[in-house]
């Protein structure tokens, strides 16, 4: 019973004055609001009849739909002498964010504390009601208005917490992670374990050839790839991995050291899900272009016939052939590194970003990076983020930043989080896409944290540390709002990761 919550201890909170502002709770005496017939549609589903042997009806399949319409709810609230958030809404006609919150224990105003959201984004109001009265007889009770609001999509927090993850026989820095996020509800017969539970992850090779390990059940179990990339003292880093077949997994790597006997380069292997450690050889491209002594600086395996390169060289290069080719000419040549990609989750956008305040956009897949304008006063940009409705998020010096511009002037960008001296910001996630529900995930020298947000970076909290050597990177499931992977630099001796989940 304990985790069974009471309406009475369920509080509507409302980002009045739109995105990135402090959401306001709706939850004492006459500044109550009720939240009722809620519903989320997900898809709709036809069945397909046939017969069976005595003719009678039986289902051979079932076709599914869209979902037909918005999730949607009600929002009724006591009229006042003042205007009200609704008729605010029939007045402006702007969409603004919803949550329900739900406190298990505390009081309901504290932004701070809630054991879980759902949130509702993006509603517009479709029908307001004012509230009944006066009637014809003397009647003196509350005046209640309605309002019907359709909402652009919904997702659901609940508190998380870190847990240490140890990664298997391995010792060194973890340097990069990557996971297969996508969900076959086990119906495609090939073994795939589901969203989230397939792991890949990159080393430093300190005195002998670096390692890769992969886990098939989220990284509980982590093992190292029979065959190793690369040579002694050399890096895995920047890891992408893709779907290329029903039970096939293409993981592509680049390094960021190099023993300056080869130009740029990145490698690839193909290995089998049921057999993942099982690598007979990683083929090695070099890219071309490069001189010998050249590294890789990012990397963003954006779509199958799109792997962006840089290297340290300044350059730009887009592999058209799953990282196999090397031949291509570099896209974009100029005076700073870059060391962060991002692409708009409609594929049309990708931003390239890195050292002396740099940011370039690349769109519609053209090959063309155009300059564009990083914060005042920015320094060194480390890590972007798109959300769907196209804020852009950027780790710049030791601040979070976001542009509502696409980083087209330098005045709309702002700053949304100091992390102090020595921090820089590795990693940053738009929790199911959405601009206004981020996590950061910041590391110093030896020091490493996971950042979280509900307002849009108008406010943050610390998710609840365990003691690290820092942190290189991230893995957040698209499938799970809850749930992530942390990796970074070795700690007591032994390679260490950090995984995000519910703490209930």
């Amino acid at each position: 019973m304990a985790d069974v919550i009471s309406q009475n201890r369920a509080v509507v909170w409302v980002q009045e004055n739109g995105d990135g502002t402090s959401f306001v709770p709706y939850a004492d005496r006459a500044d109550g609001m009720a939240m009722t017939g809620k519903s989320i549609p997900l898809q709709g589903v036809t069945p397909v009849y046939g017969r069976d042997v005595n003719g009678n009806p039986i289902v051979i399949s079932i076709n599914k739909t869209a979902p037909g319409d918005l999730p949607t709810a009600t929002i009724q609230i006591y009229e006042k002498a003042a205007l009200t958030v609704l008729e605010n809404m029939v007045s402006r006609q702007c969409p603004l964010n919803f949550q329900l919150r739900m406190v298990a224990c505390g009081p309901l105003d504290n932004p701070f504390i809630w054991d879980k959201i759902t949130a509702f984004s993006k509603g517009i109001l479709t029908t307001y009601s004012p509230g009944d009265g006066p009637g014809l007889e003397y009647d003196g009770s509350q005046m209640t208005a309605s309002g019907s609001i359709s909402f652009q999509n919904t997702l659901f927090l609940v508190r998380t917490g870190l847990s240490g993850l140890t990664l298997g026989a391995e010792v060194e820095d973890a340097l990069s992670i990557a996971g297969i996020p996508d969900e076959d509800c086990n119906e495609c017969g090939t073994g795939y374990p589901g969203a989230d539970q397939i792991l890949f992850i990159g080393y430093d090779g300190g005195a002998a050839a670096p390692h890769v390990t992969v886990s098939e059940d989220g990284g509980s179990t982590n093992t190292i790839m029979t065959t190793d990339p690369f040579v002694a003292t050399e890096t895995v880093d920047f890891i992408q991995a893709k779907l290329v077949g029903p039970a096939t997994i293409r993981v592509i790597i680049g390094t960021a050291t190099t023993d300056v006997a080869a130009k740029a380069k990145i490698a690839y292997t193909d290995v089998v899900i049921g057999d993942l450690a099982t690598v007979g050889a990683w083929t090695d491209t070099l890219i071309d272009a490069t001189t010998i002594g050249d590294v890789v600086t990012a990397m963003l395996w954006a779509r199958h016939d799109r792997l962006y390169l840089a290297t340290d060289s300044n350059e730009i290069y887009i592999d058209a052939h799953q990282g196999e080719d090397g031949t291509e000419a570099a896209s974009y040549v100029g005076a700073n590194q870059i060391d962060a990609f991002a692409m708009s989750i409609d594929g049309r956008k990708v931003y390239a970003a890195g050292a002396a305040n740099l940011i370039l956009r690349e769109t519609d897949r053209s090959g063309l990076f155009a300059t564009r304008n990083g914060p005042s006063g920015g320094g060194a940009f480390t890590a972007l983020a798109v959300a769907e409705d196209e804020t852009l998020y950027a780790g710049n010096g030791q601040k979070l930043y976001k542009s509502v511009d696409g980083a087209a002037t330098a005045g709309n960008w702002s700053e949304l989080k100091d992390f102090g001296a020595g921090y820089t910001v590795t990693a940053i996630q738009c929790i199911a896409d959405d601009s206004q529900y981020l996590r950061a995930v910041v590391s110093a020298a030896a020091d490493g944290q996971v950042w979280e947000s509900v307002n849009g970076g108008n406010s943050w909290r610390e998710i609840t540390p365990i003691v690290n050597a820092g942190h290189s990177a991230a893995y957040f499931s698209k499938v799970n709002d809850n749930h992530a992977v942390v990796v970074g630099a070795a700690s007591g001796g032994v390679s260490f990761g950090q995984i995000l989940q519910p703490t209930g």
